[in-house]
């Protein structure tokens, strides 16, 4: 892997002192053409007051024939869109989804086009980075998807310590990036999800209790606003965009082309891996992760601490896992495990040795054990208790595991694999050490990142329409594990009545998704959309909403 300079990373921002830039652009004469008929329907259609969520205008054969000479990149349309590895993303039940178009933008005057196309055409727009969205959001029935999978660039500052990475460049190339120089930084051992989403919205790593969320460490973002303008936003130009973009979600209030990020010397040595279990050791295993996660001594460090908990249940039994890594001295990560590994039955799957041979192995598990699937999602965050260290022990676990029973009974295992995990914050620790409205991300005093998932097979769905049949089951069993636990979420006082905080995107049927995700950041961020996207070019039906 090498890292170069970006060729396009900032030759297309030109830039006045107040921190907006104007595009470089092609001047052919086909291009003007379609500029300026872009530009006369456009402010037809603000005239008239119009947003994204309304009917889309009628594309002119000529107009899309024009469009796609001038892209760099490649279009696909309904013509050679089947078959183009473009229309499958990572939650396989939105395959379904035909969308007008998809544009594989080669560069940011790509970026730049495609949206003056879609906004000129009334055409909902998706982003793409990675395809990674639990939601779906990266793709959708008759919309323009903007793909950036393509815009992989990643940039070092050797002087300054920081990495400049296209929102479409993965883990892998990131990872692999840091180590040729031995940095590291908050990033998530999966190798397709890219840096765009994941930090966009807010941006969990098994480093969150030494390195804070990703959003913590971004330096800036380059982005192309809604009046069409380039933007660099950071703590002195464009703050505002800055503060809303770290954890504001993505798709909100600008179309974010690159992240800049701090990078850390990495960790000298480190822990990492697995360990699984059956479910009738749970009870075991959830007091010793309290005890490791949150019930820290005088004289250890648990900011090392980055082993999430899952409980699992598929056709072949229920499990309970730890997973992830400890990033600090051996001798001591070793005493944190040793409760764990006198536990019976456990499957060990441990390394220790630099940061690199541990994040390498965890990359191996991920990519084991992730794949393209249908699923349904919920999320959440947890409580505190009142500054007690018992978190998952006790009366979560004995919930967890009722609910995974009754889910069996309900349920075939041929149908759905079910997970709930935890990937740990807690007090005095990174995440929880930033204030709740430093940035966009709200909840910044739980315990940890809860989730659900429920993966459904449509194969055994019986009758009918097979798909609609085996999404309704899973949604039906994925709400009722989730209520059952939602006892043990945060909520937030800012709603009546109050509403339980939720990650980005993560709930599939979520209607006060505003209150849901941002907690008492949601007003200010109706604001800065207000501010910077007032006509609501850039949307999507969990975007947030304008002021109303």
């Amino acid at each position: 892997m090498s890292v170069s300079e970006a060729t396009h990373s900032y030759s297309e921002f030109r830039g006045d002192q107040d921190g907006k830039k104007q595009p470089n652009i092609a001047t052919s004469k086909s291009f003007l053409l379609f500029m300026f008929v872009a530009f006369v329907l456009g402010v037809i259609l603000v005239v008239i007051g119009s947003n994204l969520g309304k009917s889309p205008t009628t594309v002119p054969a000529w107009a899309l024939t024009s469009f796609i000479q001038q892209i760099n990149g490649s279009v696909y349309t309904s013509a050679n869109m089947s078959g183009s590895g473009y229309t499958q993303v990572f939650n396989a039940q939105y395959d379904y989804e035909t969308p007008y178009i998809i544009v594989v933008c080669a560069n940011y005057a790509d970026v730049n086009l495609t949206f003056w196309f879609a906004w000129s055409f009334h055409l909902q727009m998706n982003m793409r980075g990675g395809g990674y969205s639990p939601a779906g959001w990266s793709y959708c029935d008759g919309c323009v998807i903007l793909d950036m999978s393509n815009l992989t660039s990643v940039t070092l500052d050797m002087e300054n310590m920081t990495v400049t990475a296209d929102v479409g460049a993965n883990m892998a190339t990131i990872y692999q990036a840091l180590q040729s120089v031995g940095w590291m930084a908050p990033i998530t051992p999966v190798t397709n999800i890219s840096i765009g989403g994941y930090t966009l919205g807010g941006g969990s790593h098994p480093m969150n209790r030494l390195l804070g969320l990703a959003v913590d460490s971004v330096q800036q973002f380059g982005a192309l606003a809604a009046d069409q303008t380039w933007l660099i936003a950071n703590s002195t130009n464009s703050s505002g965009l800055w503060w809303a973009l770290r954890g504001g979600g993505g798709g909100n209030f600008a179309i974010v082309v690159n992240v800049t990020f701090q990078a850390y010397p990495a960790v000298p040595t480190a822990i990492g891996g697995w360990i699984t279990w059956p479910m009738s050791q749970s009870a075991n295993v959830t007091s010793a992760y309290d005890t490791a996660a949150f019930g820290y001594t005088s004289g250890q460090n648990g900011s090392f601490w980055g082993f999430n908990l899952a409980w699992r249940s598929n056709a072949t039994g229920m499990f309970i896992t730890l997973s992830g890594g400890w990033f600090g001295p051996i001798a001591e990560g070793l005493a944190a495990l040793a409760p764990f590994r006198a536990i019976s039955g456990g499957d060990v799957n441990l390394v220790n040795g630099s940061y690199y041979d541990v994040m390498d192995y965890l990359f191996m598990f991920n990519n084991q054990t992730l794949r393209r699937v249908n699923f349904t999602t919920q999320s959440g965050f947890f409580t505190q208790n009142n500054g007690s260290s018992t978190v998952v022990s006790g009366g979560f676990n004995t919930d967890v595991m009722n609910a995974l029973t009754q889910a069996q009974m309900n349920y075939s295992w041929n149908d759905f694999q079910i997970g709930v995990w935890i990937e740990p914050f807690g007090d005095g620790y990174a995440v929880n050490n930033v204030a709740p409205n430093e940035t966009a991300f709200w909840a910044r005093n739980s315990a940890g990142v809860f989730g659900l998932y429920l993966i459904w097979n449509t194969t055994y769905a019986p009758g009918g329409n097979q798909t609609a049949i085996a999404q309704a089951n899973a949604t039906n069993a994925a709400n009722a594990i989730y209520q059952q636990l939602t006892p043990y979420l945060m909520s937030t006082n800012t709603t009546t009545p109050s509403t339980t905080l939720a990650f980005v995107s993560y709930p599939m049927n979520i209607t006060s998704f505003g209150p849901a995700y941002y907690g008492g950041n949601f007003q200010q961020l109706q604001a800065m959309k207000e501010a910077y996207d007032p006509y609501n070019w850039i949307y999507f039906p969990q975007g947030v909403p304008l002021p109303s």
